[in-house]
């Protein structure tokens, strides 16, 4: 879907000028970026995931999504980024969950998004919890682990 990708690049570029911040900042700009550009297609967009849940062939949830790619950048200039070897699995995860978000937005019919809203909120909230235990060793297996499953979904390759 071109006007997806579109949409997508403009945030990525914008994500590559925020400032530095921590991981949950930074997450919770990209995903507000993200949801303000793609209001303006909203009704399409809804269509376009729609054709995306039934069909494999989709730049949504694809290895080339630019939003994958700003996710990524989110994660390596967070001021409390992961190891180096970490980044990847982040960026599946954060993925996942910008997906997520997503959807929950396509069906949000509550005034201005507040719903929507609140779950972006509820999200930094949450990394900003668990940032502290991604130090941990067992934190990283789980990372590595819930990465994989992720990637059976949302980073499958044609």
């Amino acid at each position: 879907m071109p006007i997806y990708t579109e949409v997508t690049a403009q945030v990525q570029q914008e994500v590559q000028a925020l400032p530095p911040a921590s991981m949950s900042v930074r997450f919770v700009s990209a995903l507000s970026l993200a949801l303000e550009h793609l209001e303006a297609h909203r009704d399409e967009l809804a269509d376009h995931f729609a054709h995306a849940l039934r069909h494999k062939e989709s730049p949504v949830f694809s290895p080339d999504d630019p939003m994958r790619q700003a996710l990524g950048r989110v994660i390596t200039y967070a001021t409390d980024t992961v190891k180096p070897d970490e980044i990847e699995d982040m960026t599946n995860l954060l993925y996942a969950f910008y997906g997520m978000v997503v959807l929950f937005w396509l069906y949000d019919r509550t005034p201005e998004t507040r719903a929507t809203r609140a779950l972006v909120d509820f999200m930094g909230d949450m990394i900003k919890i668990l940032r502290p235990m991604m130090m941990m060793p067992l934190f990283s297996k789980a990372l590595i682990k819930v990465s994989g499953i992720m990637n059976l979904v949302f980073k499958q390759t044609p």
